[in-house]
């Protein structure tokens, strides 16, 4: 479920270390959106070189907007899924509002899933945040969403975490 809660403005600390780790990612990802082939092992960018929707389970609901997108937002609230993936609802900084579609604007913010086998802290409400993986629409919810997520930023540290290659499906019935 969605939530509807207001969240709070940052204060100006937290907009300085928010602008920060945009410039940091921002040169980590230079080379991510110039040739889009760096893979995370070599050290160059977080985004994978190959399969931009590694470790989805049934791939073929997500339509691939951008491959290695950069968002940044405040987290409204997370929610555990029955797959296993971990929802977080982003509201999105000034700027960032192209990410969401009609749906997601009618509630304010993005999803950004963590998927089971990744090693990402999940971030508590309130935290601002900034998430690197594919942005794509889920055909089967009818929403934007960045999913999967490659790396984030919280609190200015970098996490970088690919999701295994096989899908960890957790849920009942199998994927």
């Amino acid at each position: 479920m969605r939530g509807r809660r207001t969240v709070g403005r940052s204060n100006r600390g937290r907009a300085a270390a928010g602008a920060l780790a945009v410039l940091v990612l921002s040169a980590l990802l230079a080379g991510c959106h110039a040739s889009g082939t760096w893979p995370v092992d070599a050290g160059g960018s977080p985004c994978p070189s190959r399969d931009p929707l590694r470790g989805v389970y049934h791939p073929w609901r997500l339509h691939v907007l951008e491959t290695c997108a950069t968002y940044s937002g405040t987290v409204r609230g997370t929610r555990d899924e029955q797959d296993g993936d971990h929802h977080l609802y982003v509201v999105p900084d000034a700027g960032e509002e192209r990410f969401l579609d009609a749906k997601s604007r009618s509630y304010g913010d993005l999803i950004v899933e963590i998927m089971p086998g990744q090693t990402l802290p999940v971030p508590a409400a309130g935290a601002h945040v900034t998430f690197v993986g594919t942005w794509a629409f889920d055909t089967e919810h009818g929403w934007n969403e960045i999913h999967p997520v490659w790396a984030e930023t919280i609190d200015g540290r970098l996490y970088v975490s690919l999701p295994p290659v096989t899908p960890q499906y957790q849920g009942s019935g199998g994927p």
